[in-house]
């Protein structure tokens, strides 16, 4: 009884110890899981597993009976040189962490112990916790060099945070069971860095978060629509309760959906990924609960952009992860993200998103090559992204190849077993690849590409690591530095020119007082005018008065000079009648007088005659007697009519002289007078000429009144605007004063910013001294 008492309380701290054990190293696997390790509680944490380890031996072998028990911890010790060599090798390799050491490569050499089907359960129950804890040290050195794996050299990544994914899902998931209850797993592969970065940041977020609900397990289905449907409806038999099925991946949902909706469980939640037809339709039947988008056209069609940016333009990021948008679909929105027949709608807004090609065209023809996949129906929208790239690079001059591994396509099999040798080929001949890293394995090849001048971006997924986050800080931290450098020199510049902002602020300020004295000056002046302005109206009116006035009368001299005119006309008509009567007298004044001339010869030869008659007479005595009577008779008759004659000479030449005089003055009144019709004619001109200077005169002074009626008006509203300028002037100073006080606080501010900007660097500068250690 004493040796069996003795025997038990051993057995308990042995077990004790191993669950100890367990939970240490679960622990230390967390920590590693969320790569925020704390490398002294590790260290210790390992320490005293291996001290519980080497108790349970001690232990073990103190208390053990000596049949079985003393060959099994034989069996043990005999190991014992592998497992001193792995603890050596774990402390080893925690000091070398704990020292910054990111290249260090953990390896153990322990196997697990074979079970004996003869063995006591006790025996066999002690050997599977041996084996779990192997099981263990194995998994905490893979977590271990997946820390401190090779950092990828690749430009930049596009694609989901697959880790956040993960805890997204676990986030959903619970609320959906309403944060209680069991859950299953269920993953493509435990060797696909996207899925486990999944799966750890789904159970990391329910360890952490959800006490009350527990994860039974994780169940590998290498992404098998067959596999998935059968492991599920294992887990729906062996676990009836359960309530909830996370898929880490986007193939198999649909066969999962399938094996809850073929058992009657619709209650079972199931959250998984992507956008695929299949799950859409489960999705909106309401088996699928929820599907996360992360965005498949931009994983296509942005590394190609980017890799051309960079070969003709020097592109670089700003930060080499570039996370596409992480879509929560469930059955009351998927209308916004798919639609049947088309599959993932790309909006309007989505494609503005996309990167967008540099406008250069390189001199010789660029070809970049995608190694993809079209092993599930998620590589759809994929592929889509990369041709429409390609579209889009045509007019630059560069070429894009869609290219899957040949030993990928039969095998179905991606790892760098397959693409390692399609990338090393493809090096030969592209310019820039674009790569899904679904394996850590190909990180060395990627860095071999990139050395030998291949600039390669990673899509959908890549490994993380501690050593390549210290890297990617390093990188950063010197980024940071230098732009901190650039924004001391921008703070000082800044700093200068607000000096000058500030000196001119107040000559602003000074003016805009000045502007306001002078804007009330010509307020004033204004005012004057719009007063000048509507008294020269007033004048304007009056003359526009007069010259109706003026016009009038000038009308009524024109018809009057007219008149004149005409009569004047008239008289030289009249004048010229006189003068053609006058001269028609003039002649017949000379007939006359020829005719008198005619009668005194006439009246000579009546005279002589009538001598003649009288000597004849008195020749004839008294016969002639009688005739002598006559003819004295006839020459008295003679002498009168030449004295007659004489007398109407005298009235003749007298008319004639008259004539003449008439003549004369006729003449000088036809010159008068055509004198007068010039002048009379130089007079109308003269007035058409006024009463054309008196219409424009009309026209002008009209205009006048015209402007300055518009004058008043723009005077007016002069005198408003200036009104509004005089406040907007004030306004401006007061604005002056207190731009002037904000120029101050933002001298102050520039000033803050560049000792903050000094003292940002001095903390990188610190970090990056601190981070020295770390080899990487």
């Amino acid at each position: 009884m004493n040796n069996i008492k003795r025997l038990e309380n051993p057995l308990l701290y042995i077990i004790v110890g191993i669950l100890v054990s367990l939970i240490l190293i679960n622990l230390i696997l967390f920590f590693v899981t969320n790569s925020n390790i704390n490398f002294w509680i590790s260290f210790s944490s390992l320490t005293i597993v291996s001290l519980s380890f080497v108790t349970f031996i001690v232990l073990y072998t103190k208390y053990a009976k000596k049949n079985r028990i003393e060959e099994y911890i034989k069996n043990i010790l005999e190991d014992k040189e592998a497992l001193d060599n792995d603890f050596q090798a774990i402390n080893t390799s925690m000091t070398e962490l704990a020292n910054g050491n990111l290249t260090y490569k953990m390896s153990l050499q322990s196997k697990p112990i074979r079970l004996n089907g003869n063995d006591s359960e006790q025996l066999s129950q002690m050997t599977e916790l041996l084996n779990s804890i192997i099981n263990h040290l194995y998994e905490f050195m893979d977590q271990f060099n997946d820390v401190t794996y090779e950092h990828c050299l690749r430009l930049c990544y596009v694609g989901a945070d697959s880790f956040k994914e993960g805890q997204k899902c676990a986030e959903i998931m619970a609320e959906l069971i309403n944060k209680t209850g069991k859950v299953a797993i269920i993953t493509g592969s435990f060797n696909a860095t996207g899925l486990e970065l999944r799966r750890r940041g789904f159970q990391s977020y329910i360890y952490n978060n959800f006490k009350d609900i527990k994860i039974i397990g994780a169940f590998e289905e290498h992404e098998s629509d067959e596999i998935a449907y059968q492991v599920t409806r294992e887990i729906i038999q062996k676990y009836p309760d359960i309530k909830g099925i996370y898929v880490t991946e986007g193939a198999t949902p649909p066969g999962v959906a399938k094996a809850v909706e073929e058992s009657g469980r619709t209650d079972i939640k199931i959250v998984g990924h992507d956008l695929t037809d299949e799950t859409m339709r489960y999705l909106k039947k309401g088996i699928i609960s929820v599907t996360i988008g992360q965005g498949p056209f931009a994983q296509g069609h942005d590394p190609v952009i980017h890799l051309f940016n960079h070969l003709v333009g020097g592109w670089k990021p700003n930060t080499p992860r570039l996370l596409t948008n992480m879509d929560i679909v469930t059955k009351e929105n998927y209308r916004n993200y798919w639609k049947e027949g088309i599959g993932i709608i790309q909006t309007k807004e989505s494609l503005e998103k996309l990167a967008k090609p540099f406008n250069i065209v390189p001199k010789k023809t660029l070809k970049i090559a995608v190694l993809g996949r079209e092993d599930s129906a998620f590589w759809i929208p994929v592929k889509q992204g990369v041709h429409h790239a390609a579209k889009e690079l045509e007019k630059y001059n560069t070429i894009v190849d869609w290219i899957i591994p040949k030993e990928a396509i039969e095998k179905r099999e991606v790892s760098a077993k397959t693409y390692g040798p399609e990338l090393q080929k493809l090096m030969k001949s592209y310019d820039a690849i674009a790569i899904t890293n679904v394996d850590k394995e190909l990180v060395p090849l990627i860095n071999k590409a990139v050395k030998s001048g291949i600039p390669v971006a990673t899509a959908n997924s890549e490994p993380l690591s501690l050593r390549s986050l210290i890297s990617t800080i390093k990188d950063q931290l010197e980024d940071i530095i230098n732009q901190s450098n650039s924004l001391s020199e921008s703070a000082d510049a800044s700093n200068q020119a607000i000096h000058q902002i500030n000196a001119a602020v107040s000559q602003v300020a000074k003016e805009a007082q000045n502007l306001n004295t002078l804007l009330t000056n010509t307020q004033h002046s204004l005012e004057s005018l719009i007063d000048d302005l509507n008294k020269i109206d007033s004048l304007a009116r009056e003359s526009n008065n007069v010259a109706e006035e003026t016009t009038k009368s000038f009308n009524m001299g024109i018809k009057a000079v007219e008149n004149a005119i005409n009569n004047i006309k008239d008289i030289s008509t009249s004048v010229e009648k006189t003068k053609e009567i006058v001269n028609i007298l003039n002649s017949h004044s000379t007939k006359i007088n020829d005719i008198i001339m005619l009668i005194n010869s006439i009246t000579k030869q009546i005279n002589l005659l009538s001598l003649n008659a009288s000597v004849e007479a008195a020749r004839a005595g008294e016969a002639g007697r009688g005739f002598i009577v006559i003819a004295e008779e006839i020459r008295n008759l003679a002498l009168n009519t030449d004295k007659a004659t004489k007398e109407v000479v005298g009235v003749v030449e007298s008319i004639l002289d008259d004539i003449k005089e008439v003549y004369q003055l006729t003449e000088e009144d036809v010159a008068k007078v055509t004198e007068l019709t010039k002048l009379t004619d130089t007079l109308r001109e003269t007035f058409n000429d006024i009463q054309n200077s008196v219409d424009k005169n009309k026209m002008h002074v009209n205009n006048i009144a015209d402007s300055i009626i518009e004058m008043s008006k723009l005077s007016g509203e002069v005198k408003d605007a200036m009104k509004k300028v005089a406040e907007v002037s004030e306004n401006n100073a007061a604005a002056s004063e207190e731009v002037f006080t904000t120029i101050q606080s933002l001298a102050t501010q520039i000033y803050n910013t560049t000792e903050l900007a000094n003292s940002f660097k001095t903390i990188a500068e610190g970090q990056q001294t601190m981070l020295a250690k770390f080899i990487v």
